[in-house]
């Protein structure tokens, strides 16, 4: 799988990993607690984030847009923790970022198929 970039990987496990302390600030924050709702909210960003990791490489435009859905979640998260949960700022970023990378990267099988054409085979 050469010429994709490991990037989507790489921030997509940390930003999740990031979201675990942060999804406890949500809850501290009572918002929903009451349901149990919040802790399944909570780990939709989470999920979203690492199946986008996961894809980075073979699907980048669905990876994309796995982590724009992500970064929406984590904003709003942010906003519920009247944004002073730094742990969700920095998740947020690091999705919004991949989501670039994922956007501009070319897909494998493209890159392959580029290659090949250039160097006159088929």
């Amino acid at each position: 799988m050469r010429g994709t970039s490991n990037a989507p990987l790489i921030l997509g496990i940390i930003g999740s990993i990031l979201l675990i302390p942060g999804m406890f600030c949500v809850t501290r924050a009572g918002i929903l607690v009451q349901s149990g709702t919040i802790v399944f909210i909570g780990i939709l960003p989470m999920v979203t984030g690492i199946a986008g990791a996961i894809l980075g490489k073979s699907k980048p435009t669905l990876s994309m847009i796995l982590f724009i859905f992500s970064a929406v979640l984590t904003g709003l998260y942010w906003s519920m923790t009247a944004f002073i949960s730094k742990m969700h700022m920095v998740a947020l970023i690091l999705f919004v970022i991949a989501a670039v990378i994922a956007r501009v990267q070319k897909n494998a099988k493209n890159a392959k198929n580029a290659k090949n054409a250039k160097n006159g085979r088929d």
